[in-house]
């Protein structure tokens, strides 16, 4: 199958940055294939991921020439067909040598014939304490083709107990008793005296040793080691139903596997594979762990152990995926549990492939609220990452899933779409009004989540309304709300929010800001949100250094850098960079300052982050000029002035004109400081028709500087 180059890209970039068997899993792809692409695109990058195919151009073979190969062929069966090309010098592919002499019988040995049977043995487990080992063997009996026919368990693994096994399965597998057929192993130890008696004396049949042999069984219920976790779980309910089904009776439905208990069978007893035999675990008694594993995932969430959650989840989707049981439901619903969990703890790369499979599973099952929860959950996460245009998009496709709802959640979860859709649209006021709706439903439906999720809305919407002191009213009401029903997420959220409002200087409770900070420290640690906790950090940094307060200002702003470059959003790191050159800066450190300021310009070119280009550079100017190292300061603040106009921050402007003003005075070229002071006045005069700040210490003083140089003219 050829796939597009740009979801190879896709699936190698996510291999790096999780793992190969990962993402293998995430997109259904073989792991071979996946890091065969990878180690290409590290390589050659994309290019790497082109499928270069030969083209073989066809030879002409003369009549003579086949004649004489069959010839070759008939007299050395054993020879390949690189070996005929070899022989005869031909410069022609493989394909037409093969079909211009296909006509060719040869006498090949062949190592298993149909009818004959495989039998292999592997340990399932071992635990040893003191002197004591308690183990437990499985045995299996495949066909030719590679399918599991029967297996069965022993503590002990011998030859009395393999010849056993191979009787109870000709058992079942064998009705005609005179028909001869081979039973092929690699298993050196079975006594043939113990063959003849238990095996031989029933069925007609030989047992050959190969040591070459090479097992080609299919994963199956008992026998899939492509999933690590896949194993575990079906050993333990294994043994879980191994110890149980002797007393519960006969299991329904259909058995993937025929299994039995060995060690409850005689030699000498007959028709027992009746009464002892039985199915360890069926379909029904395997999905039933996979939901009790499910619970467990859940109740973990409820414990904020999300760590364990996505394990637990994980594993019942590997172990239903490789017990091939056809649950869509059941499927979708694990799928949406692990999405949903990977997007609250912001691993957003891994919850965009997980929806995408949620969406495709969602159509194929119809399943309305599933497919509009996952096209809402895409959007917002192509928000995160400023795509525009792709959140309107998917948010578009949620509301057309979700418009026909007729149950309250659905209904709920249509408003919440339409919220944030009319957020990214900036049309506040429908977007209040679909936040009363939303909050309607969601308490029709008594879904604590939502309820909590809908009151913060409010707070959301008022913030980006610029009506601060009623955002803050929203928020404090809505984490109380979530506090007290443990959504822990939106607690966070709500906590940030009231953060960010004391950050702007509205509100002024510095001892609330204070209990603001250490709790967001605490729940963000609670929801296994590392990187909050050390964003709380940042913003404490910043409050401190708002306050003129550097010492304590640097300690937190530094302890914060790291973790932010880790954990956080590039945002983040790059503004925690400013604020700590600009402490520094204030502290007079100025070589520390001028290397975060160094680091900021580069980190913020990485992200095409302009306005920190500038602002970074801004400050470097500054430094260098005080530094009295001038021709550095004089070309940063070109710098500055082109971005300055480029963006249009013409305060910044200005101030880059009034530098290289300050440095021609020094430099006693008063004509061109001159020119640089009018400059400035022009760009701050522009700056104060556009917002009426009052600037008049700067003017003033260009204003005494262009005075002092005009006599000296």
């Amino acid at each position: 199958m050829k796939y597009p180059l740009e979801f190879k890209k896709e699936v190698c970039e996510n291999a790096q940055k999780l793992n190969i068997k990962s993402a293998a899993l995430m997109y259904g792809l073989n792991s071979d294939t996946v890091g065969r692409w990878v180690r290409k695109y590290k390589v050659s990058g994309i290019n790497g991921l082109t499928a270069v195919r030969r083209v073989i151009k066809k030879k002409k073979l003369s009549l003579d020439t086949i004649n004489k190969i069959k010839e070759y062929r008939s007299l050395h069966p054993d020879a390949t067909l690189k070996d005929v090309r070899s022989y005869f010098g031909l410069n022609c592919s493989l394909v037409l040598l093969s079909k211009k002499t296909s006509g060719i019988k040869r006498n090949e040995r062949k190592t298993t014939i149909r009818g004959d049977l495989i039998l292999s043995t592997r340990k399932v487990y071992e635990i040893k304490f003191r002197h004591e080992v308690s183990s437990l063997h499985e045995f299996s009996m495949c066909s030719c083709a590679g399918k599991t026919d029967f297996t069965g368990f022993t503590q002990t693994k011998n030859s009395r107990n393999i010849c056993l096994f191979i009787k109870l399965a000709l058992s079942t597998l064998k009705t005609d008793k005179k028909k001869h057929f081979r039973i092929l192993t690699r298993l050196k130890y079975i006594k043939l005296a113990e063959f003849d008696t238990i095996v031989r004396s029933a069925y007609n049949t030989d047992l050959i040793v190969c040591e070459d042999l090479k097992y080609a069984r299919k994963s199956g219920l008992y026998c899939s080691h492509k999933i690590k976790s896949t194993s575990d779980i079906i050993y333990d309910s294994y043994r879980h139903y191994f110890s149980q089904a002797a007393t519960s009776g006969v299991l329904k439905n259909a058995v993937v596997t025929p299994l039995i208990n060995i060690d409850r069978f005689k030699a000498t007893a007959k028709y027992e594979i009746i009464k002892y035999s039985f199915p360890a675990e069926t379909k029904t008694a395997l999905f039933e762990a996979l939901k009790d594993i499910k619970k467990d995932g859940d109740s973990a969430v409820l414990e904020f152990d999300y760590e364990k959650a996505e394990r637990e989840y994980e594993k019942a989707y590997s172990a239903l995926m490789s017990s091939e049981i056809k649950d869509p439901e059941f499927q979708l619903e694990l799928l949406m549990k692990r999405a949903e969990l990977l997007y609250n703890t912001e691993n957003y790369q891994s919850a965009l492939m997980l929806f995408r499979d949620c969406v495709v599973l969602s159509k194929i099952i119809t399943s309305y609220e599933n497919l509009g929860s996952a096209y809402f959950h895409i959007g917002m996460i192509y928000n995160i990452f400023h795509n525009r245009k792709g959140a309107l998009k998917y948010m578009l496709n949620s509301k057309r899933a979700l418009v026909n709802g007729e149950e309250d959640l659905s209904k709920a979860l249509y408003y919440r779409t339409l919220i944030k859709s009319d957020l990214i649209k900036k049309n506040y006021e429908a977007a209040e009004k679909n936040a009363e709706n939303y909050t309607h439903y969601a308490k029709r439906n008594c879904a604590a989540e939502f309820i909590g999720n809908s009151l913060s809305q409010y707070g959301l919407i008022y913030y980006q309304k610029k009506e601060y002191k009623r955002s803050a009213i929203w928020y404090g009401k809505a984490m109380r709300y979530n506090i007290e029903n443990n959504n822990i997420f939106d607690v966070c959220e709500n906590i940030q929010g009231l953060i960010n409002i004391y950050a702007l200087g509205i509100l002024k409770n510095y001892n609330k800001l204070k209990i603001l900070l250490a709790e967001l420290r605490y729940y963000s640690r609670k929801a296994g949100m590392v990187h909050i906790s050390y964003e709380s950090d940042y913003r404490m940094g910043v409050y401190y250094y708002n306050r003129s307060e550097y010492a304590a200002a640097v300690k937190l702003l530094y302890s914060s850098l790291q973790g932010n470059k880790l954990y956080s959003p590039e945002y983040f790191y790059i503004s925690n960079l400013y604020f700590l050159g600009r402490t520094y800066y204030a502290l007079g450190e100025l070589n520390k300052a001028i290397r975060c300021m160094n680091r900021l310009s580069i980190s913020a070119q990485k992200v095409n982050n302009l306005d920190y280009v500038l602002y970074s550079n801004r400050i470097a100017c500054k430094i260098y000029y005080d530094k009295e190292s001038y021709k550095r300061s004089a070309k940063k603040a070109k710098e500055v002035f082109a971005l300055a106009i480029k963006l249009s921050e013409f305060y910044i402007a200005g101030e880059a004109k009034k530098i290289l003003a300050m440095i021609a005075d020094k430099r006693l070229k008063h004509l061109k400081a001159c020119t640089y002071y009018n400059k400035a006045l022009e760009y701050y005069n522009i700056f104060i028709q556009e917002t009426g700040t009052d600037i008049s210490q700067e003017i003033n003083f260009i204003k005494n500087m262009i005075s002092q140089k005009i006599p000296s003219q």
